[in-house]
């Protein structure tokens, strides 16, 4: 049996509107597990900041469908825990 390297806890799986986010041929809504987001990097779109954020889809069913790259509206990732396990203001 082989071992399989200990990724640490799970972090939540986040949903944001099509409005909110920018992935190339959105659905209605994107549900993703968001693994790390590109603080150093935003774009500016509506007049406001978005940045881009690597993730895991999820599917309705809670599984696990592809990995993804997507810009998400700036004031939508104030309350996620940033890269390092600490609350991002």
């Amino acid at each position: 049996m082989a071992l399989r390297r200990n990724r640490g806890p799970q972090r939540p799986v986040q949903a944001f509107s099509a409005a909110d986010c920018r992935a190339g041929t959105a659905p209605t809504a994107i549900r993703i597990r968001v693994e790390h987001v590109s603080w150093s990097r935003p774009a500016t779109c509506d007049g406001e900041p978005w940045y881009p954020v690597i993730g895991t889809e999820i599917n309705s069913s809670g599984e696990e469908t592809r990995r993804i790259t997507i810009l998400v509206r700036g004031r939508l990732l104030s309350l996620l825990v940033g890269n390092v396990g600490r609350w991002r203001p």
